[in-house]
């Protein structure tokens, strides 16, 4: 929203001047020290903390109990998306005061756990709710991938129990033979487990390069106090003769290649269905089968929107199983019948375009078809994604298809 913007803008040029008013008021109003003071203006009140924030981290350092403890308390029922604007505040934290949240608050991880695997948020801000959480899980959490291992196999045992499957592997098979059997599911919770193991997934990408720079950086650290030591030591030369052994055997090359290679085997691992015990490589399988079921998911408007968005992201994750996808995703961008289903679809597009172009170099004039889709939604997402693509050397320019584009910036 164009007042929101505005807002975020003059608290990015204020807050480094000092220049702003006293953000007491605010507190004042969140924490309800103010007469009359309803949850929608709590809620307002920490969405300008949360923007603040941005510029100032520590601004919200005074709070964190509060925090906690009216973010995820009963008044979030009441304002639904308080839940999610207190998630929010949680990733704006400074590193210290997220140290000093985990060392003095228990309950965080239950509040986060509980708001992504129970039913009391209404259905259309659970989504936006459970987005915040889980990446705050992932910033907050010391072992994020098994907090949230603990949540997918708690979101799974709500979805598949009342079926009597073991998991979502029989899950697969159970689909291919009877397709009626999967109706009975219900769609909300299976919409909402999919929603959940997919933005684990892509979290835990983040997480996994996350890492690894992490790790490059204190190896550049490392090896820079070390030249530093041996600079300061008398006999000079003896040092500089072994760094130029090690430059020779290329041991620092040696071990930068070993770092990537763990990388690229956790990053494959993610979706990897050879992993036995990798839960999201079993739901690969099942929601490749499921999204390929037209006929179901067209009862389903709800559902069929959840399982393309998680296909997406499960195919930004991995190239393998981009590719064995890409087909059945060109077919719904083409021909769902919901035009939101056909704009996140054409979004995804532009993602993948940019992470796997090769994988997607072939099917370039499909990805250009989209400006002339009936939807004036999928034409606007379309351009956005097109003239991305083509403004960073990602995508090679059609005349034809170009002036399709033309008209669609016309009309727009």
């Amino acid at each position: 929203h164009p007042a929101i913007v505005n807002l975020r803008c003059m608290l990015k040029i204020l807050l480094p001047a000092h220049q702003y008013l006293n953000m007491s008021a605010l507190w004042d109003y969140f924490c309800f020290n103010i007469n009359g003071v309803r949850p929608v203006q709590c809620r307002g009140a920490l969405s300008i903390l949360c923007m603040a924030a941005k510029s100032s981290p520590s601004i919200l350092g005074t709070h964190l109990q509060d925090i906690v403890d009216i973010g995820f308390g009963r008044l979030a029922k009441e304002e639904p998306l308080l839940a999610r604007t207190a998630c929010l505040a949680l990733q704006r934290l400074s590193e210290e005061d997220k140290i000093k949240l985990l060392s003095t608050s228990t309950r965080v991880f239950a509040a986060l756990q509980s708001l992504v695997t129970s039913f009391s948020l209404p259905e259309k801000i659970w989504y936006g709710a459970t987005d915040k959480a889980i990446s705050a899980i992932y910033t907050l959490h010391p072992a994020p991938e098994i907090f949230a291992a603990e949540i997918a196999k708690k979101s799974l045992s709500s979805v598949f129990s009342a079926l009597g499957m073991d998991g979502v592997s029989n899950g697969v098979e159970l689909e291919t033979q009877n397709s009626s059997t999967i109706t009975e599911l219900s769609a909300m919770k299976l919409g909402r487990f999919l929603f959940v193991i997919s933005h684990i997934a892509l979290n835990h990408l983040v997480y996994i390069e996350t890492s690894v720079k992490k790790i490059h950086k204190q190896k550049q650290k490392n090896e820079k106090s070390q030249s530093t030591n041996e600079d300061s030591q008398v006999d000079g030369s003896k040092n500089s003769e072994a760094q130029d052994i090690n430059a020779e055997l290329g041991l620092g090359a040696t071990r930068d290649i070993a770092i990537e290679f763990f990388a690229e085997k956790a990053e494959r691992e993610i979706v990897s269905y050879s992993c036995e015990k990798n839960l999201l490589g079993h739901c690969g399988p099942f929601l490749s089968k499921l999204c390929r079921n037209l006929t179901l998911l067209q009862k389903f408007p709800e559902l069929h929107a959840s399982a393309m968005l998680a296909l997406c992201r499960l195919m930004i994750i991995d190239a393998e199983f981009c590719e064995a996808n890409l087909q059945i995703l060109f077919t719904v961008v083409e021909n769902a019948s919901s035009e939101i289903v056909r704009s996140n679809c054409t979004i995804a597009l532009g993602d993948l375009a940019v992470r796997f172009p090769n994988l997607l170099e072939p099917w370039t004039e499909h990805i250009y078809a989209r400006l002339s889709d009936s939807s004036a939604s999928v034409r606007k997402n379309a351009v956005l994604v097109i003239s991305h693509l083509i403004l960073n050397d990602m995508m090679k320019v059609s005349l034809s298809p170009c002036q399709s584009l033309s008209l669609s910036l016309y009309h727009h």
